[in-house]
Formats: C-alpha cells, structure tokens, sequence
C-alpha cells in the first residue's frame, strides 16, 4: 500500500487570511497544491498536518499526493513526525524526499486516479514494490529489499569497481570524509 493525501487547490495562511497562522508553527505562507510550484515545494508545504494512524501510516514506504484524485507528486517515506499543535493535540507530517521521472514508484503513481474518500488521507490498495536490487520479487510496500538483497547489491557493486572487498576499504580509507554529512542524517 501507499499513503494518499488528497490535495486542495493552493490557499494562504497567516494573520488575516481565512486560515489564519501556520498551526505547525513552520511559519509556511501558504499550503494546498501550488501548479507553478515545483514538487519539492509542493511536498515541503504539505507534508503535514495530517491526522495519521502512526502504527499503520509509519509502515508505508510511498506517500502520493494528489490533486482532483489524481496522484501528482510520489515520495519515498522515511517516517512521519508527530507535531504538537498550540492547542496540545498531535497531528502527523510526512518525512521523505521526492521521486522524481525515471523512479519506478514515481512513474507507476504519477497520473493515476485514485478513488474520491471523504477524508483527505487514504491508503491505495495494491501498490506492492519491487526489491531495490532488481531482482523482480514483489514485496509488500512497508520493505525495500527481500532479506540479504541489499547486501547482494552491495558486493555486487564493490566487485565490479573495486574487485574485492580489501580494495574497496583500502580506497574508502584513502578518500577525504566530512564530519557530518546532511544528506545522510
């Protein structure tokens, strides 16, 4: 399965418009779905606030949003963050990065129409993945590998540029590392 999140059109927030201030306390100027966004900023300014069921919602691997019931932007889902609200309450937002063309997820969900619920997040049905090591095994959408395949990917590739293992360390070693690499947290 996938986590959907069914879009509105664009609409402000802060003091003086109808939504008033950003809830999440992110200072965000705006939320719904912005068409001359890209979708980066689309996902940034609508992955959250969201009521979620963190036991169910946290297993998905692929969130969609979509706008009209029509799946516009895909991302792989790393977590979801709870936020707590001015009021005390929790609500939920998504942790992840987004898909882009040529990404199987991304272009098996983008166009899809998905069925019209009354809530604006749903789960889709039947959204299965493939392993990551192309192996062709369907996996249920909460995993990214089969068991040990991605350690079958990762000699794989080693083999093939380095040759063996004792290469491979022998070249990490040698290469300049920084401290703390934003892209990895």
């Amino acid at each position: 399965m996938a986590l959907n999140v069914n879009l509105v059109a664009k609409y402000f927030l802060g003091p003086g418009t109808r939504a008033g201030s950003d809830p999440a306390g992110w200072n965000r100027t705006w939320a719904g779905y912005d068409p001359d966004a890209d979708d980066e900023v689309n996902f940034e300014h609508n992955r959250g606030l969201w009521t979620l069921a963190p036991w169910h919602g946290s297993r998905e691997r692929i969130a969609t949003m979509s706008v009209g019931h029509v799946v516009r932007i895909v991302a792989d889902i790393d977590g979801i963050e709870g936020v707590t609200l001015p009021g005390g309450s929790v609500k939920h937002a998504l942790v992840g990065r987004v898909l882009r063309p040529g990404d199987p997820d991304h272009d098996r969900f983008v166009g899809t129409v998905v069925p019209a619920y009354r809530n604006p997040v749903h789960y889709l049905p039947g959204s299965d993945a493939m392993c990551l090591c192309g192996c062709g095994i369907v996996l249920s959408s909460a995993r990214r590998w089969v068991p040990g395949h991605d350690q079958r990917a990762l000699h794989k590739r080693v083999r093939e540029r380095w040759g063996t293992i004792e290469h491979f360390v022998s070249w990490y070693d040698t290469q300049p590392h920084p401290q703390h690499r934003p892209d990895v947290d």
